[in-house]
């Protein structure tokens, strides 16, 4: 077991460490004396942070199969050509930030631990604490998905598991009963996730799986296959 750093040094890391202390730090802000306005500038710091940094993980992979398209489609056999790639799906809902995330979170939490009634305990849950844990089985790992039909899209929902600290991302598949098989559809870091295609003009089946990511690399085994019936 290796002695994590105060200060996550990976960007997924810092943003899951950021998220982390933003999600738990309700319980204790009162009684570490932060105001109001401190614990809503790191919520938004974190938020923005999270949202750039996962964006920049999709432009990545999008561009990856932007790649194997080319290579495909100017030399692979023609069963071999995709015919076209999904959504880059970006995320813009978080609000910009200045400059200066990590520096604001470093005074912040420097004021944390001066504080008489802070301790081991809440420093572990804050994600502030150098403390020895134990990594998960990753092989074991497998994401519990629903889909629900609201409206006119499909409500997908999932959640960490008590692995957030492991975990940067969850990739999403969809098979649409078109005979072309599982295909990409989004990663999301924030549980619960949208799909927002569309629905056909003739009711059919569509079929949804996940898998987690740790490192951008997939992780564990794809979750049970859920499905739904579009239109409904």
């Amino acid at each position: 077991m290796a002695k994590a750093d105060l200060m996550q040094k990976g960007a997924m890391p810092f943003a899951r460490q950021m998220m982390m202390f933003k999600e738990n730090i309700g319980t204790y802000a009162v009684i570490l004396g932060l105001s109001p306005e401190q614990v809503a500038t790191q919520a938004v710091d974190a938020d923005y942070y999270n949202q750039v940094v996962a964006n920049h993980n999709l432009v990545q992979v999008h561009a990856q199969g932007w790649t194997a398209l080319k290579k495909s489609l100017r030399r692979g056999k023609k069963s071999d050509v995709l015919e076209s790639l999904p959504d880059l799906n970006l995320d813009y809902s978080a609000a910009p930030v200045p400059a200066g995330v990590e520096q604001r979170f470093r005074v912040l939490v420097r004021q944390i631990k001066l504080s008489p009634h802070y301790d081991l305990t809440m420093g572990v849950r804050l994600g502030i604490e150098a403390t020895d844990r134990p990594a998960p089985d990753y092989s074991a790992l497998q994401p519990k998905i629903t889909a629900v039909v609201n409206g006119d899209r499909v409500m997908l929902g999932w959640d960490w598991q008590g692995f957030r600290a492991f975990l940067d991302q969850c990739e999403f598949q969809v098979d649409r009963n078109d005979g072309r098989g599982f295909g990409p559809l989004t990663h999301s870091t924030v549980p619960g996730s949208v799909d927002k295609t569309p629905f056909p003009a003739v009711q059919t089946v569509w079929r949804y799986r996940a898998i987690y990511h740790a490192d951008n690399v997939q992780v564990g085994q794809w979750s049970q296959i859920v499905s739904v019936t579009v239109p409904q």
